[in-house]
């Protein structure tokens, strides 16, 4: 064997790998021990929903997401995907499209994909195609959640009752963790140069469009796992729809207490940063993939 090789191995056993030039780790939340995918595969097979939370300009997350779902997958038969990439009225022509009866210049005619989708998600339409395996569009389409943003919830009394299928049937908007999370963000947004022509009154709209999407993805799995008995589901969000167990994650346990359910999120280090464990990430999820961040500005 020899040096490279040796190195390759060694950093699989400790749970560090390189991808795009980016070091990661895998650990358990609670204690920081070190995790491989394959332990991690292993141990994820016990639960009904795993969702993984991703930077969507993240290569090295994008091609973790896509080795879990392929090792999932390989392992039980029962796992699909879900997805926030693709929305509800797109449903028929992404089943289309995995099941073969339409090519991808079709598909991509059809369906609103986003900008890096060729190379970040279509590796994971991949997978499901090779395996038959469901792929759920479970977000809301834009323009619904655009419309509760900038009009309120009157704005969606307005809309035909066929339209209304394409989003979840109640809007849960809670005042927890997960608001003052996203007036924090929100904040954080208009200290960097983002307008802030919007009152109090556009900011809450604006954080029911994000619960509105939240409640959508979780209907969206909990209809699916309803419909289809012993099913499982990876469901890939960003990271903020899940983190902490919040959003689409707890929106998807109030509406099924029976679901056991995991999360994965990411933790971000600079590229000069050690990857160290702390008890300070410990509530993030059950797993973290701590790893170093390609600076994207």
């Amino acid at each position: 064997m020899n040096y490279f090789n040796l190195l390759i191995v060694v950093f699989m056993l400790l749970g560090i790998c390189t991808t795009s030039g980016q070091d990661y780790k895998i650990v358990e939340s609670e204690s920081g021990k070190p995790l491989d995918m394959s332990v991690l595969t292993q141990e994820l097979l016990n639960y009904d929903v795993v969702f993984f939370g991703e930077l969507h300009d993240d290569s090295l997350l994008h091609h973790l997401e896509a080795e879990l779902f392929n090792n999932l997958v390989t392992a039980d038969k029962n796992f699909n995907l879900s997805m926030e990439m693709f929305e509800r009225d797109n449903q028929a022509e992404l089943t289309n499209y995995i099941k073969g009866k339409s090519d991808y210049q079709e598909f991509s005619n059809k369906v609103r994909l986003w900008s890096n989708h060729i190379t970040d998600y279509e590796p994971l339409l991949k997978i499901a195609k090779n395996h038959k395996r469901d792929v759920i569009a479970a977000n809301v389409p834009r323009v619904y959640a655009s419309k509760l943003a900038k009009e309120g919830e009157e704005g969606l009394n307005n809309i035909i009752d066929k339209e209304k299928e394409y989003f979840a049937k109640k809007l849960v908007v809670l005042d927890d963790r997960y608001k003052k999370e996203f007036y924090e963000t929100m904040q954080g947004m208009m200290d960097h140069g983002m307008p802030n022509k919007s009152g109090n009154d556009m900011i809450l709209n604006i954080y029911k469009a994000q619960c509105l999407k939240d409640d959508t993805m979780a209907e969206s799995i909990n209809n699916y796992l309803s419909l289809n008995k012993g099913k499982k589901i990876l469901h890939i969000n960003g990271d903020f729809h899940s983190r902490y167990y919040l959003g689409t994650a707890q929106k998807l346990a109030l509406m099924n207490k029976n679901l056991k359910i995991a999360v994965i999120s990411p933790v971000a280090f600079s590229l000069e940063d050690k990857l160290d464990w702390s008890p300070d990430y410990t509530d993030a999820g059950d797993y973290l993939i701590l790893f170093n961040r390609i600076n994207k500005d």
